[in-house]
């Protein structure tokens, strides 16, 4: 899914559209990354979401091409 909406951003014309679709697959992103975690991890109570947390920010500043010292 990810995927396909980065392709859509790329051929849809429009700022508009281009950051729905960017904002839409940045969501998707996000689940799937918790879902990894909640996947991999034996017990939910004890699911390492610093690790989470921390790549979700990581991806955020990519996509959004924030500069890494704000």
């Amino acid at each position: 899914i990810e995927s396909l909406l980065g392709i859509l951003s790329d051929t849809v014309p429009g700022a508009a559209a281009d950051s729905v679709l960017k904002e839409s697959q940045n969501r998707v992103k996000s689940m799937a990354l918790t879902h990894q975690v909640l996947y991999e991890s034996q017990d939910f109570s004890w699911a390492d979401f610093s690790s989470v947390i921390q790549n979700l920010v990581d991806n955020l500043n990519i996509s959004y091409a924030l500069e890494a010292r704000k």
